[in-house]
């Protein structure tokens, strides 16, 4: 039986940075790359940009020109963001939590996407540079590919 009073809402500490290895084998088409979601440790535009990538950042909802979207979302937004990128018509590639494509408000969106499995673990960094991801995540885009694929 489930047990209300173990299952408390927890803070969300949404500062937890890609690993640069993480966007090694992305299918990142040529262009520029939009990254809206960074903080003060971030170093994923800068991950991109050392794979040969333009890179702006900005704000998600007042974007600057881009040609295709790149980021480790805050997973408290994926529910809202995730709409807005479908609607937009420009390509994305996002990093969520592997538990998204179980989700009643992700459903309508499935056909529209396409999965990256990475073959191992992503584990995140935050500002102490700890280390740790207890849930495996996988990256979701709107690049016409096969519908699963497996990464490194």
């Amino acid at each position: 039986m489930f047990n209300q009073c173990l299952h408390k809402k927890r803070e969300t500490n949404n500062n937890w940075n890609t690993p640069k290895e993480a966007f090694k084998n992305l299918p990142i088409p040529k262009g520029i790359i939009f990254e809206p979601f960074t903080n003060s440790t971030s170093k994923s535009h800068d991950f991109l940009r050392e794979l040969g990538h333009e890179v702006v950042l900005g704000d998600w909802l007042r974007p600057p020109p881009y040609d295709c979207l790149v980021t480790n979302p805050p997973f408290s937004l994926i529910q809202k963001l995730l709409p807005e990128l479908i609607n937009r018509d420009k390509l994305f590639i996002l990093l969520v939590p592997l538990g998204i494509l179980v989700r009643k408000y992700f459903q309508p969106y499935f056909d529209k996407i396409n999965i990256l499995i990475p073959k191992k673990r992503i584990h995140f960094e935050n500002e102490d540079n700890k280390k740790r991801c207890p849930f495996d995540t996988i990256w979701i885009t709107n690049i016409k590919m096969n519908k699963i694929t497996y990464i490194d």
